[in-house]
């Protein structure tokens, strides 16, 4: 079952988003993958993600300290931690799968599925 969905993966997904094919850096085919900003189907602004961290609506700051393909989804494995920006204290750690696929960002593991957690932003309109 996991081989039918991860080849289902391969064969859907934005190219060097999913898999080993992809130009450049494991960085710079994350920050691809993940360029725009990601929120609520259907937003026109939301949260933005790079291989260097993330910021969380609560203002911590998140950094990825770990980030390789997953070798089971060909999706992105990573570690993420976030610390509150007054003290500096670690309030959160992940370690997650991110598979970017048809302007979605799923995230989960094989035990638990890959349920879809943002979307990608469309433009804003600007015609006024």
């Amino acid at each position: 079952m996991l081989t039918l969905f991860a080849t289902t993966l391969l064969l859907t997904a934005q190219p060097g988003c999913i898999g080993y094919g992809g130009e450049g850096t494991l960085e710079e085919q994350f920050d691809a993958c993940l360029a725009g900003t990601w929120g609520e189907e259907g937003c026109t602004q939301g949260q933005s993600y790079a291989s260097t961290g993330f910021s969380r609506a609560q203002g911590e700051a998140c950094t990825i300290s770990y980030l390789i393909r997953d070798p089971h989804t060909g999706g992105f494995r990573l570690t993420w931690e976030c610390h509150d920006p007054a003290s500096g204290a670690q309030t959160d750690r992940q370690t997650e799968v991110w598979i970017i696929e048809n302007d979605t960002r799923m995230v989960g593991d094989s035990v638990a599925g890959y349920p879809i957690r943002d979307y990608r932003c469309e433009a804003a309109d600007t015609d006024d």
